[in-house]
């Protein structure tokens, strides 16, 4: 004879659908997580292979080989905390400054310190290495922006026009340099005569400017706010992106052989490093770091580019796209150093081994293969043995110790429609209690099975009320959840407020 079965709860599943763009930048898998001394104010790429990479922190400078993605010198020739740090695209030199009034340009490969610029009469914030790699453009909290001559090693303007303290610079192939401030105003700078040929206002303290590939378009990030503008349209504003929930630290982009366009990065204290699209100004993908993010980079390698991000507790993040078998590669040295393991001929499962045994586990049969029908009995579980049975108090317990919610609740379920739930919770002392009140507690907040853990609850009320005060344990459990039930209303009565204000707005519109 076939007995029935409790019936198990199924509830639907959520959908966990990945989208390609989160498949590109999970491709990232983390290198080595690097911990300074301090927090990561800068992170510099080169933009030629083989792509080295400086971070600032503290008194000291690290660099860093763009294909071992280790560090490779150390220059400690600071006074006090570096704030900027660029390396010419080449990587071959590096300009830094800080604390001091002074900027200091590096022979990467000696480490030997070759120029020093004086004429700031304030702290350095902002430093960049301009498209022809001759010159270097220093903002300082002096409220000017400075161009420094390397090889005549002299200044060549100072750009005045900011109230407050400069913290960003970038340059683009219409702009000679731009800068943005905590005035709130990106100002585009013409160096042939040095004065401003334009002025947006971000309406927030500007931390990061980043002129895009097309030449034509900037971003601007200030407070929790990203604002991309068309420069050939006089500075009009296209996008306001306002995704982070709080200050936008850096920014950079990115563009590769597996991405349709390009991609924004922009780096927030929320702790959120967000990818937008270009093309359409939405958020593609994002990745939580443990603490505030103050600066990121991404190497322009395009097959196998290196995510820097650092973080206001010290932490370096090194990630980088792994290979994948059958992509096509140039045979250059840096592909030679990242070229996958070609696959071997594949071979039988070892005998013995667990393939071995599960062989033909997922053999599809034909028209020509005869069926023989199972009719092996299915053992019962536990709890509906003891079910059938009427073994109730016995039947709840055997669910207990599966510790499923959803077979506990279709137990509690079946032992309701049989009008045996009372019968199952009476006659109970306090160590045959505590698991099943141990199970309501953790899971009545859950609305999957909040219906009957609630109507199991108030009879358990009814059974026990009179003597629950005897025991401490089972005290401290009806305490408990009392509180989780008061807790669990007033999110309601909140929820309902809230759709009450919006029901409001809506019919105001």
């Amino acid at each position: 004879m076939n007995l029935l079965r409790t019936p198990i709860r199924q509830h639907p599943k959520v959908s966990l659908r990945q989208t390609a763009e989160a498949r590109h930048w999970d491709g990232y898998k983390r290198i080595k997580v690097e911990d300074e001394h301090a927090k990561i104010s800068c992170v510099s790429f080169a933009k030629e292979q083989p792509f080295d990479f400086a971070v600032a922190a503290s008194a000291r400078v690290r660099l860093f080989s763009g294909q071992a993605c280790a560090p490779s010198k150390i220059i400690t020739r600071f006074k006090d905390n570096v704030h900027a740090a660029s390396l010419r695209s080449d990587g071959a030199m590096l300009a830094a400054a800080g604390d001091w009034p002074v900027v200091k340009v590096f022979e990467t490969q000696t480490k030997a310190q070759i120029r020093e610029f004086r004429g700031h009469s304030a702290a350095v914030q902002a430093i960049s290495f301009l498209q022809d790699d001759l010159k270097v453009a220093s903002g300082s909290d002096d409220k000017t922006c400075k161009i420094w001559d390397v090889p005549q090693q002299e200044e060549i303007a100072t750009l005045k026009g900011h109230t407050d303290c400069v913290r960003a610079i970038c340059n683009s192939s219409i702009t000679d340099v731009i800068t943005g401030g905590y005035d709130h105003k990106v100002k585009g700078w013409d160096l042939r005569d040095p004065k401003c040929t334009w002025t947006i206002d971000h309406e927030h303290p500007v931390e990061a400017v980043l002129a895009l590939p097309t030449g034509s378009l900037l971003a601007t990030a200030g407070g929790r706010f990203i604002k991309i503008w068309d420069l050939t349209s006089g500075g009009r504003l296209i996008q306001t992106l306002s995704n982070h929930q709080k200050a936008v630290t850096c920014l950079c982009h990115h563009s590769s052989d597996f991405l349709k366009g390009t991609r924004l990065i922009a780096g927030s204290l929320d702790q959120q490093l967000k990818f937008y699209d270009l093309d359409t100004f939405e958020v593609n993908h994002s990745i939580r770091y443990p603490s505030p993010i103050l600066s990121c980079g991404i190497s322009d390698h395009k097959k196998f580019p290196v995510l820097v991000v650092g973080m206001l507790s010290g932490a370096l993040s090194i990630k980088r796209r792994e290979a994948k078998l059958g992509l096509p590669q140039e045979d250059t040295k840096d592909s030679l150093l990242f070229r996958p393991t070609p696959p071997t001929t594949k071979q039988g499962p070892r005998v013995g081994s667990t393939r071995y045994y599960k062989r033909g586990v997922r053999y599809q049969p034909t028209d020509q293969d005869a069926f023989v029908a199972n009719k092996r009995k299915k053992k019962l579980q536990q709890y509906d043995y003891f079910m059938h049975k009427f073994q109730y108090k016995n039947a709840l317990d055997a669910a207990l110790q599966s510790a499923h919610p959803n077979v506990v609740t279709s137990v509690l379920d079946e032992l309701m429609q049989r009008e045996g739930l009372k019968i199952a919770l009476a006659d109970r002392d306090d160590k045959e209690l505590l698991p099943v009140l141990s199970f309501i507690v953790k899971h009545v907040t859950n609305p999957h099975h909040a219906d009957i853990l609630v109507h199991t609850a108030n009879i358990i009320i009814k059974l026990y009320g009179d003597v629950c005060r005897h025991s401490s344990v089972i005290d401290d459990l009806l305490i408990k959840l009392k509180g989780q039930i008061k807790a669990e209303l007033k999110l309601h009565e909140n929820m309902l407020e809230i759709v009450g204000s919006i029901q409001l707005l809506a019919s105001n519109n």
